[in-house]
């Protein structure tokens, strides 16, 4: 035990060196004036006819207050004309931004998000502060996996088209550009976002599909044979797909799995698991802050270690009954250890979780399945129409599956706002409530904590169910929300026809608040609004807006030169872009109303 423990702390140690010197490492942007000039190498593109094209690039600062060696990935947004490929090397002249949140309630962390991705900042540059320096050449084998992977984005483009093309590259491929918010929100509302990331799901189903199909071949190819095939076919996959974490320890896990089971060795798939683990953060410690990382190996924990316990609760008799509950468990362990932390990041819980995961691990296989055939047989004109046709129609069912269970009552529970510290303690519960007999007292005691927990996380939601309050949120558009029970105003200093942005900023704050929201245009009005007797008025003056409510009055100021010339007062807020504590740029400002 003592030895273990020693382990378990040098360990420790070790990860938290690990992120020193990647903070160590990171540029301190406080110490730059703005404009930087930095040579940038593209990593990755993603090029857009249209607006603001996004990669990432590996940066050298040539600042003399800077140490010239020094060089980290960020993430770019472009506008130009000129078509960047991979390799290509840039001399910049921009402003280098820390990714930060903005506040605002039920946004999702983005700086987490890039932090588990290794980057810190970000850039913007059009045609005007950008030079071309080298257009250096892709590799052989880049070269050979990007002429490999255009072939087979357009081998689905020539049978599939619209949402169905842009679920399929999702899905097969890993590119997820061209899904639509409305896509997206239907994966999300029932709980399937996890289908669209290529991830441990759609390996284990392709190592299934292609395990099948070797063994076909038996006669012709020898078992070890066909297994170092496959699993070298799953990297060449990986490479296809982006090389992504979420492919990379998926098919890692997978590698490790299948070599002990043919060897024959004594295995235990936890210890495969958190091996797998080990290795990828022994070589990528942020990796540790990604949020598919973190979810991708609960659900694998909550699998190999809850999935018996809860099949055993039914055991049917008939064949197909047995496949489906069996279906049904999987899901249902993999949910158990990831909820809490769903619930924490994206504040929402889909309540037909358990139908859509089962119809989709049938749907999707067959999707797969579908996919790789087009692939190996999109050259036979007759064959590759036919396996072309069936895989757009698994798609469109799929997509009409989830836009049916998006609309049930009650698809979506919304309001959910937990602190960190109830995340570990519900997993924990869980996870003992599961593994632990009901007649123990161990368990009643586990039982009786979970009730309590679970009537803390209910309390808090219907907290924020009736909470009334006027939230200004921090957007470079004054945006400012009036919520009165179930019903929501929001008013938004913008033209009519740019509401679409503004739905954008308020979706976040709808998974955390929701009701029934109304939008009006600020644009060159004045409002009276009477809720229930309660007077709110939004007046505007020169730049500035002044709402007035409950014998309160609260100036929104835009200009800095008016920022100068007041003093400093709790009744007023300044916009983001000016320097103050009650700036916007602090995060949003909630208000509370009293009747």
């Amino acid at each position: 035990i003592i030895l273990q423990i020693s382990i378990g702390i040098s360990f420790f140690f070790l990860g938290y060196l690990s992120y020193f010197l990647f903070e160590s490492n990171s540029f301190q942007l406080n110490l730059i004036q703005n404009p930087v000039s930095f040579q940038m190498k593209i990593l990755e593109f993603q090029p857009k006819p249209e607006g603001w094209s996004k990669g990432i690039g590996e940066i050298s600062v040539l600042n003399d207050k800077l140490n010239s060696e020094k060089s980290e990935r960020i993430l770019f947004y472009s506008k130009s004309s000129d078509d960047f490929d991979i390799n290509d090397l840039l001399l910049l002249n921009a402003d280098l931004i820390p990714i930060e949140n903005k506040g605002n309630p039920g946004e999702f962390d983005l700086k987490l998000y890039w932090k588990g991705k290794g980057i810190r900042n970000m850039c913007f540059f059009d045609e005007t502060n950008f030079k071309l320096l080298d257009r250096n050449e892709r590799g052989f084998f880049q070269s050979f996996f990007y002429s490999l992977q255009k072939t087979f984005n357009e081998i689905l483009e020539k049978h599939l088209s619209g949402e169905n093309l842009a679920i399929g590259k999702a899905l097969i491929l890993g590119d997820k550009s061209m899904l639509d918010a409305e896509t997206k929100n239907s994966f999300s509302a029932t709980g399937a976002m996890h289908v669209l990331a290529v991830s441990g799901l759609h390996i284990g189903l392709i190592l299934q599909i292609l395990l099948v199909v070797a063994k076909q071949f038996s006669k012709f190819i020898s078992r070890k044979k066909a297994i170092i095939a496959i699993l070298l076919l799953l990297w060449i996959y990986s490479i296809l797909t982006g090389f992504s974490p979420s492919v990379i320890r998926s098919i890692f896990m997978f590698t490790v799995l299948v070599l002990a089971e043919f060897y024959g060795k004594s295995q235990n798939n936890l210890n495969s698991l958190f091996f797998s683990a080990f290795v990828l953060l022994l070589f990528e410690p942020m990796f540790l802050f990604d949020i598919g990382f973190q979810l991708s190996y609960l659900a694998m924990v909550g699998i190999f270690t809850l999935y018996r316990p809860i099949e055993s609760w039914y055991l049917p008799k008939n064949k197909i009954l047995k496949y489906f509950w069996q279906g049904t468990a999987v899901g249902f362990a993999a949910q158990c250890m990831t909820v809490p932390l769903t619930l924490y990041y994206f504040h929402q819980f889909p309540n037909y979780f358990a139908v859509a995961n089962l119809g989709l691990m049938l749907i999707s296989g067959a999707v797969l399945g579908l996919g790789i055939a087009i692939f190996a047989f999109h050259f036979l004109p007759i064959i590759g129409k036919i396996i072309g046709y069936l895989l757009f129609l698994s798609i469109a069912i799929m997509l009409g599956f989830l836009q049916w269970i998006e609309h049930l009552p009650g698809a979506v529970a919304l309001g959910f706002n937990i602190p960190f510290f109830i995340v570990p303690i519900v997993s924990f519960i869980l996870f003992f409530l599961i593994k632990l007999k009901p007649n123990q007292f161990i368990w009643k005691i586990t039982a009786f904590t979970f009730v309590l927990s679970l009537v803390f996380i209910i309390d808090k939601r219907w907290q924020h169910l009736n909470e009334n309050h006027i939230c200004f949120l921090n957007n470079n558009k004054l945006t400012l929300l009036v919520k009165k029970n179930e019903q929501i105003y929001c008013f938004y200093n913008d033209d009519p026809e740019k509401l679409d942005k503004v739905k954008f900023t308020t979706d976040s704050y709808l998974k955390c608040y929701p009701g029934k929201i109304t939008y009006y245009s600020l644009k060159n009005k004045n409002f009276n609004l009477s809720i229930n007797g309660m007077k709110i008025r939004i007046i505007k003056e020169k730049s500035n807006f002044v709402l007035a409510f409950n014998n309160r009055k609260i100036e929104v100021i835009h200009s800095e030169r008016d920022h100068i010339k007041l003093k400093e007062d709790s009744e007023r807020i300044f916009m983001p872009w000016i320097n103050n504590k009650n700036s916007l740029r602090n995060g949003a400002m909630i208000y509370p109303l009293e009747d």
